[in-house]
Formats: C-alpha cells, sequence, structure tokens
C-alpha cells in the first residue's frame, strides 16, 4: 500500500552484501496492511507495485507518474515505470471480505470498486465513482441536443433517430483536427459506424503513439513510450 512502510525499511545492508542483494532491496514488497489505495483513498483497483514497493490502483499510479514526472505518490522516489501488478494482493483481495461504509453489507474486496459503482447509498453521498484518469469524451447528439459519451452516440442514435433524415452536424467530425465540419444529408448512423468505428480517445492516443515512433528523441513524449507496442512499431514501418 502507498502508506504502508515495512518495519525493516530503514536497515542498511551488510557489508557482505552482493551487488545483487543490494539491487533486490532497493525493490522492496512492502506489507500490506490496508487494501486502500493512498491516492484515490478507495479499495485497490487492478492493484500495481511499484518499484519502491508501494501498491496502488493500476489506473491511480498511471495518472500521478504522468502529472508528477515519474516520482511515486507517496515517497517521491523517482519510478522508471509504473510497475508490476501486485498478483499477491490481488488474490489476497478474493479471499478477503469488507463492510460496504455506506450500506454495510459484506463484499469480496476484489469485487468493491464494482459493487460502489452500484450503491445507491455511496452515490447519494459521493457521486458515481470514475477511476482517476477516466475521462470520457462528451457530445451532444444533433437531433436531440443531449449530452452523450462518445461510445454512446451510436447506439443511442439507432434507439431513437433511426429514421431521421434531416442534415446535421456530426458531432465527433468536430473534435477531431483536420475533419470537415459541414452538415451532410445521409445517415448519420451509417456516417458513425464507417467513419467513427475509433473514437477520439484513440485517435489521440494513436497519434502520440505516432509521434513517440517518429521522434524518440522528443522529451515531451517520453511519458507515452510505453503505449508504443512492438506490432505497432511495425505498423509505422509500413506506412512511413
Amino acid at each position: 500500500m502507498g502508506s504502508v512502510l515495512s518495519s525493516d525499511s530503514g536497515k542498511s545492508a551488510p557489508a557482505s552484501a552482493t551487488p545483487r542483494a543490494l539491487e533486490r532491496r532497493r525493490d522492496p514488497e512492502l506489507p500490506v496492511t490496508s487494501f486502500d489505495c493512498s491516492v484515490c483513498l478507495e479499495v485497490l483497483h487492478q492493484p500495481v507495485r511499484t518499484r519502491c514497493g508501494h501498491v496502488f490502483c493500476r489506473s491511480c499510479i498511471a495518472t500521478s507518474l504522468k502529472n508528477n514526472k515519474w516520482t511515486c505518490p507517496y515517497c517521491r522516489a523517482y519510478l522508471p515505470s509504473e510497475g508490476v501488478p501486485a498478483t499477491d494482493v490481488a488474490k489476497r483481495m478474493k479471499s478477503e471480505y469488507q463492510n460496504c461504509t455506506e450500506c454495510d453489507t459484506a463484499v469480496c474486496l476484489s469485487e468493491m470498486r464494482a459493487h460502489i459503482r452500484t450503491c445507491q447509498k455511496y452515490i447519494d453521498k459521493y457521486g458515481p465513482l470514475q477511476e482517476l484518469g477516466e475521462t470520457a469524451t462528451r457530445c451532444v447528439c444533433p437531433f436531440c441536443q443531449r449530452e452523450l459519451d462518445e461510445d454512446s452516440l451510436l447506439d443511442h442514435c439507432i434507439t431513437h433517430h433511426r429514421s431521421e433524415r434531416r442534415p446535421v452536424f456530426c458531432p465527433i467530425c468536430r473534435l477531431i483536427p483536420n475533419e470537415n465540419p459541414n452538415s451532410f444529408s445521409g445517415s448519420l448512423i451509417r456516417h458513425l459506424q464507417v467513419n467513427h468505428t475509433l473514437f477520439y480517445d484513440d485517435f489521440l492516443i494513436f497519434q502520440a503513439q505516432l509521434v513517440c515512433f517518429l521522434h524518440p528523441d522528443l522529451e515531451s513524449v517520453i511519458s507515452l513510450r510505453s503505449l508504443v507496442t512492438d506490432g505497432e512499431k511495425w505498423y509505422f514501418r509500413t506506412i512511413i
């Protein structure tokens, strides 16, 4: 846990310790006595252990590192990466139960996030749970002006506006740079199916990945290099 330190973390290594042992001491696995993330203050979700031994939600540590120039949000140690899945913690969470702080229902810790997403008492007090860094792109339906998540627009139009044929602007085209925002008189549903199966958030990630590949020396995109997989590198080579 980000807020838990091991009892022997301050001890120095013996003089006879090998370089390999010293390396292992720099990557401790601190004991977890609480299952709350010290960033979001909720029960851990997809726990990750950092190089300095602290455990956080995967989304919390990823967002924190990007905002804090790759330092641990608890001890401020430099972190070259988000860390590795804390499989031991995840396994323990599957056998541990805790009462919901709002409705007092006993819930398995591995299912606590799913529970509080639907716990009405929790929602009434704190609002809907949203993971750190989880910011879905919003757009407005051109037919009824309802605000929707980008990935909900197509289903909404199929359900409520299937027969609409009046000219409208595509709200997603307006979000994407260099796209033509002019209105069209065809089926918006068909347009969404053909042109926007890749959502705007995915487009931004793809664009960042391409920049990282073409300009690996740019300091401003160092934190995005981990997004570029070997498969994507092969794809980039085929298009440049």
